[in-house]
């Protein structure tokens, strides 16, 4: 948000070279706080116990994402390859499963090594759909795994956030 108002703030005072790049960096910085708001509503939703289950196609879930990630992926010759069955569907909270998957996806690009490789796949296990994410990042720290699953608790010295 700051990099977003900053760049506002220059546009509300006629202080810029380039209009273009400063619209870009506050449509940047309004998606992430909407992302960041969306996460925390969702979070409170879960915790509520409210979640609204709907149709849901992984393909082309896995799709969209592999698709957004690619600009990382390329920058690092990361391939990323998507396995799953184009007619196969399940039911799901669509955003909760979305931002889930983008996590564990983003994460695997970022801590994959360069010319390594990113798969999203979905399947079926008897009446269960199941994503699997898998990457080339040599694993996580056995010291850390119980840890991982707090809120706000990271494995590594990584803390860039993209």
């Amino acid at each position: 948000m700051a990099a977003a108002r900053f760049a506002f703030d220059l546009l509300r005072r006629r202080e810029f070279t380039d209009p273009a790049s400063l619209v870009s960096i506050i449509d940047g910085g309004l998606r992430q706080a909407a992302a960041r708001i969306d996460d925390v509503l969702a979070g409170a939703r879960v915790r509520g116990g409210v979640v609204s289950l709907v149709r849901v196609f992984p393909r082309l879930m896995l799709d969209e994402i592999g698709a957004a990630l690619h600009p990382q992926a390329d920058a690092k010759q990361i391939a990323i390859i998507v396995e799953a069955q184009t007619d196969l569907t399940g039911h799901a909270d669509a955003r909760l499963l979305r931002s889930a998957l983008e996590n564990l996806a983003s994460n695997a690009v970022k801590f994959s090594c360069a010319g390594g490789t990113v798969k999203l796949a979905a399947l079926t296990r008897g009446q269960h759909l199941v994503f699997e994410v898998s990457d080339s990042c040599g694993g996580i720290d056995e010291a850390v795994i119980d840890r991982l699953f707090r809120p706000f608790v990271q494995g590594g010295d990584e803390r860039s956030g993209d």
